[in-house]
């Protein structure tokens, strides 16, 4: 499964990918991405090893289970920090078992639900 959230600033600092619907709870962040000449990444301890990211700050969850439905939140920096700071939120639930990638364009401070797989 690949959640891929478009819009996001071309000038993006770091990224982060948090399982429910509130970022920044240390326990729940699966991962960050830093865009520069030397992309980095960083791993926090809701990542299972299943879980990749994207130049693009996608997230591609490999060997679906069904503890991975629920929510997923998006947060990106800009320069500046908060200025350019916003979150974006992912409802996943069981609809099928085949996978797919799913393109999504939310307003910012919006939120969305996607039936995808598990």
């Amino acid at each position: 499964m690949t959640l891929v959230v478009l819009g996001i600033p071309q000038t993006l600092l770091v990224c982060s990918w948090y399982r429910g619907a509130e970022a920044g709870i240390a326990a729940n962040w699966i991962l960050s991405y830093a865009p520069s000449a030397s992309p980095q990444k960083f791993y926090g301890p809701a990542h299972t090893g299943r879980e990749t990211v994207g130049p693009n700050c996608s997230l591609h969850i490999t060997g679906l289970r069904g503890t991975d439905v629920g929510s997923y939140t998006l947060t990106v920096q800009g320069p500046g920090g908060g200025k350019s700071h916003f979150s974006q939120t992912i409802n996943v639930r069981c609809k099928s078992l085949s996978c797919h990638t799913r393109f999504i364009d939310v307003p910012k401070g919006r939120s969305a639900g996607l039936a995808l797989c598990c």
